[in-house]
């Protein structure tokens, strides 16, 4: 049921863009997650070389003050924690039938985000929460890493690899550099990163330390963990 734009590319560049309109597009929300499919074949010549195929949606994030809007509607952020564990399996499973009962059941009870707390969830996850109006809350798996000018080169290349991963998911809103890494961090660095998100996936809104305020420096809003 997904709306579908399809575009050929004959080129003999090795780097292109070309923008693709779509007029009055229909905009993804969790009440109405609409997705589009792109499907996008590359030939040399006559040949045809590779062909892929990528779900997305088209919506606005922003904040003012305190308040979140979503394609200028306020949003009401409700969400759960998730780690990824999954027993009896050592790691989060890639099948999509794992997770669609407890993103369906999340739904159920009144949820609209799932925050991934240090782990990177399979392809399949992002794409259910994409279909399924779930929000992501990413926060990127590194827990008290150095991040330091001596790391600052391999820290930037990781951190692009992970806004790649996941800067196509419409659900994907909300991301965290790190947890609970406080002033240890260098701020040269830390901003780096920020603006390097902001960069790469323009409509999110990212906390640089998922801990507690007094940590947090470089932010679009304030995270606090309180514990009882």
């Amino acid at each position: 049921g997904d709306d579908v734009l399809r575009t050929e590319l004959r080129t003999d560049f090795e780097r292109f863009y070309e923008p693709l309109r779509v007029p009055a597009a229909s905009l993804w929300s969790p009440a109405n997650p609409h997705l589009y499919t792109a499907r996008l074949s590359l030939y040399v010549g006559e040949q045809l070389v590779d062909r892929v195929e990528q779900r997305f949606g088209f919506r606005s994030l922003r904040k003012e003050g305190t308040r979140i809007f979503w394609n200028e509607q306020p949003l009401q952020v409700r969400g759960v924690l998730h780690w990824g564990y999954s027993p009896p399996a050592l790691a989060p499973p890639t099948d999509p039938a794992h997770w669609r009962p407890q993103l369906e059941y999340f739904r159920s009870l009144g949820f609209n985000t799932i925050k991934c707390c240090l782990w990177i969830p399979p392809r399949g996850f992002y794409e259910l929460c994409d279909e399924l109006g779930m929000l992501v809350w990413q926060e990127y798996p590194t827990w008290h890493p150095r991040m330091d000018q001596a790391h600052k080169a391999e820290l930037l290349r990781e951190y692009r690899e992970f806004y790649r991963n996941d800067r196509s998911h419409p659900s994907v809103a909300f991301r965290s550099i790190t947890c609970e890494t406080g002033h240890s961090a260098d701020l040269d660095v830390v901003r780096a990163l920020f603006e390097t998100c902001k960069a790469m996936v323009p409509e999110t809104l990212v906390v640089d330390d998922s801990s507690w305020i007094g940590w947090q420096r470089i932010t679009d809003f304030w995270d606090e963990h309180p514990y009882g």
